[in-house]
């Protein structure tokens, strides 16, 4: 009875996370379109990489060393059609992703991955979703917007 209860609580606690995580790239995204990371008059990037991952992390309860495990990769291109747009799993899997917020008008993608360990037995077997460790999954958070005129 107790195994079955704490693998209920491990799923619902992991679909709240997810839930956080997405609410939390929305909001950074945001940011991103409507141009406040980037200086107007010189193009500057003025929320770093570094600042936005603790910008997303703030909003999310539950996720252990968010800042030093959350991945992020900020795309930006011409249009939509050139934007290369690549995915949560190969986010998760990149050493140092991407940031280049764009600049005006731009087409944008906003990708935040983080790795979630299942500890109890079996949860971890039928939930993870990350090739070679089954008591991994891969939660993430993806924005796809056009930045604002600024």
């Amino acid at each position: 009875m107790f195994f079955l209860i704490g693998c209920i609580l491990e799923v619902g606690l992991t679909s709240l996370v997810q839930f956080q995580l997405q609410n939390s790239v929305q909001a950074g995204a945001r940011l991103v379109r409507i141009g406040a990371v980037t200086n107007h008059a010189t193009s500057a990037i003025t929320v770093d990489r570094t600042a936005m991952t603790a910008q997303i992390c703030s909003t999310i309860r539950f996720l252990p060393n968010c800042a030093a495990n959350l991945k992020l990769e900020v795309l930006s291109a011409g249009s939509f059609a050139n934007l290369n747009f690549t995915g949560p799993n190969a986010v998760g899997s990149l050493a140092t992703p991407t940031y280049n917020p764009g600049g005006s008008m731009a087409m944008g993608s906003m990708v935040a991955t983080y790795d979630w360990r299942f500890y109890f037995p079996f949860v971890g077997e039928m939930f993870g979703n990350v090739a070679g460790q089954p008591n991994i999954r891969r939660l993430s958070g993806v924005a796809i917007f056009r930045n604002e005129q600024f």
